[in-house]
């Protein structure tokens, strides 16, 4: 599995969430920031992968920071979402957006806990042989 893809894949849709929730807000005359933030989480997912792919013997490193990432993405969306929902006259694109981040976010999550595994099994099968 090539984590630095999956990496920028993911920014790029978090990039899109964020976009499009800002600019549904903006047709509708808020300027919402906060509905960027799945935007600037995308983009350092983005430049993870980029780092990774660049620095292969940091790959790890980022790869950890990416996971920690994607956690926090993923509480601070399902979290988002739980509180819209409580509200009746929340927003919907809120609301979707909120789910997209989380959902995004914890797919980002199981990849990199199944690489991080896989990795683990390499090294003990490479020791094994050693």
């Amino acid at each position: 599995m090539n984590m630095p893809k999956v990496a920028i894949v993911i920014g790029a849709l978090l990039e899109m969430v964020g976009m499009a929730g800002f600019a549904h807000a903006f047709s509708h005359g808020v300027v919402a920031k906060t509905a960027l933030i799945p935007s600037f989480l995308g983009s350092i997912f983005i430049v993870l992968g980029i780092l990774s792919l660049a620095q292969p013997n940091l790959r790890k490193h980022l790869m950890h920071g990416l996971a920690m990432l994607a956690l926090l993405g993923f509480l601070a969306g399902a979290g988002r979402l739980a509180m819209t929902l409580t509200k009746a006259d929340a927003n919907p694109v809120a609301q979707a957006a909120s789910g997209a981040m989380a959902v995004l976010c914890a797919v980002a999550l199981f990849f990199c806990i199944k690489s991080f595994r896989e990795a683990r099994k390499a090294r003990e099968a490479a020791a094994i042989t050693a």
